[in-house]
């Protein structure tokens, strides 16, 4: 009778441990399944995410594609309205830089007009032209000279 009831007990014990597995089993597979429809739902939202960042980017992209060639056209177009300019203009002689001559040299009554004609048309008035001619040039009477170029510069009126 103790070898029955023990067997029984055994027995007992075995059918609750099959019953606590397979609970177990169950539970775990259930687990499972939540977690990987978890992680599948995480992997399409952000599936859907980047789609839309990747879109949003794409479409700024092709935005400032657009702005940049258009602006390189209005670059080209200034560029070449400037060159259009530059050609239709005589060109200008380079002025004479302001100062005294180099030590020691006399520069010649020629080019103590060219230097007054140039101040003239840069638009200096008469005392700054007169000052930088008496600076430059070793003359007797830097005035007149610049008074005979004021003369000759200015247009006559009709």
């Amino acid at each position: 009778m103790v070898g029955e009831r023990v067997q029984e007990i055994v027995d007992s014990a075995e059918r609750v441990a099959e019953e606590i597995r397979t609970e177990a089993e169950t539970s775990a597979a259930s687990y499972l399944r939540e977690r990987r429809r978890e992680a599948d739902r995480l992997v399409e939202e952000g599936t859907r995410e980047l789609a839309e960042r990747t879109r949003v980017l794409s479409e700024r992209a092709e935005r400032l594609w657009r702005e940049a060639t258009e602006l390189a056209a209005e670059f080209r177009q200034a560029a070449t309205s400037l060159e259009d300019e530059d050609r239709a203009q005589p060109a200008m002689p380079e002025p004479a830089p302001e100062g005294p001559p180099e030590s020691g040299r006399r520069r010649a009554p020629g080019d103590a007009v060219l230097r007054a004609t140039q101040l003239a048309v840069a638009g200096r008035d008469r005392d700054e032209i007169v000052a930088a001619i008496a600076s430059e040039f070793a003359l007797d009477d830097p005035g007149a000279l610049v008074e005979e170029v004021l003369d000759l510069t200015r247009v006559p009126r009709t």
